[in-house]
């Protein structure tokens, strides 16, 4: 029992011995890549490069990595390694390495783990093309760091990105809108979708005036929610509409342009719900194609007396477009 004892420290001591040494060897490989060498003695320990970064230890691949991290010349299967390791191998180097092009942190944007691309977010300049990538594939993180980050360009492609992957985290829009280098357009585009003092800065720094603000954020207003309405299930809908009374945001005029735009759903839900109905019902009486009852419908739902004419005319324009579009998709 005691020589096996025994034999296990020994073992230990050994063991502990050669991890010790490769993580030295990693810290002197790193050091000579980074130095001016002449490319046959660069040869020889790139290849002993290669072998740290497929090591078992995350210690002697951190240690590699971190001495790497300033190096300017080095192959690039050893630099996509360490960029793919663990975060505490990978994060350090993406971080200041500047060993990739533009187009190959991109890449490496798209196809790394959310902590790399944070790393890379944080980056003192990240290009535009880069920043393309982060908005299309980061997490709510990586893209928080990205906009925050006064060195990281931010072309229209990137902001469109995150708005519309975006649309419904208001933190996000805000941190946006607080940017000084938006594209006029984004700022147009982010007026009607952030909080009402991002709205006044947006409005302020872009030198658009309110009456033109307003005008954005009502007409985007519509096409958002048209977008979110033609995709969304009955149920959905209802909620929505529910909701939007509830918050007294449920006008005639809201009812009205989303009619206007071409969502019969949303004019069928709002009227249900208005008048405590089933969707069924007042779904039959316009399908009907009553005048009569569609006047009698929008009396009971208390839409405004000099809204009334426009509303019949948009509501029977939209149950002919309806009933067509349902004619041309039936099997001939």
């Amino acid at each position: 029992m005691y020589a096996l004892a025994e034999a296990d420290y020994v073992n230990n001591r050994w063991v502990d011995r050669i991890h010790l040494e490769k993580v030295v060897l990693a810290k002197k490989v790193g050091q000579f890549l980074s130095a001016d060498k002449t490319d046959q003695e660069r040869a020889v320990v790139e290849n002993i490069a290669r072998l740290l970064t497929k090591d078992i230890s995350g210690v002697v691949r951190q240690s590699l990595a971190f001495e790497l991290r300033n190096c300017h010349e080095m192959p690039k299967d050893v630099a996509n390694r360490i960029a793919k390791d663990v975060e505490d191998v990978a994060s350090p180097f993406l971080s200041d390495t500047d060993i990739f092009s533009d187009h190959e942190m991109a890449d490496l944007a798209r196809a790394v783990d959310e902590f790399a691309r944070i790393a890379i977010a944080r980056r003192p300049h990240v290009p535009g093309e880069v920043s393309i990538a982060i908005a299309e594939m980061g997490g709510e993180k990586a893209v928080t760091y990205l906009i925050r980050n006064p060195g990281a360009e931010m072309p229209k492609k990137a902001c469109d990105q995150v708005m519309r992957r975006f649309e419904n985290t208001l933190a996000v829009l805000d941190l946006l809108a607080s940017r000084i280098d938006l594209p006029v357009s984004v700022a147009e585009k982010l007026i009607n979708k952030v909080s009402e003092d991002c709205r006044k800065t947006l409005t302020k720094h872009y030198r658009v005036n309110g009456g033109k603000a307003r005008e954005l954020s009502d007409s985007a207003r519509i096409s958002s929610l048209f977008a979110t309405i033609e995709k969304a299930s009955q149920r959905q809908i209802d909620d929505y509409v529910f909701e939007l009374m509830r918050r007294d945001e449920l006008t005639d005029q809201l009812i009205l342009q989303m009619t206007a735009k071409g969502s019969l759903k949303f004019f069928e839900s709002a009227m249900a719900i208005k008048l405590g109905l089933p969707v069924t019902n007042v779904r039959a009486l316009l399908r009907d194609g009553s005048q009569i009852g569609l006047s009698r419908l929008l009396e009971k739902a208390h839409i405004r007396t000099d809204l009334l004419p426009v509303f019949r005319k948009t509501v029977s324009a939209a149950v002919k477009t309806g009933k067509a579009a349902e004619k041309e998709t039936v099997p001939a």
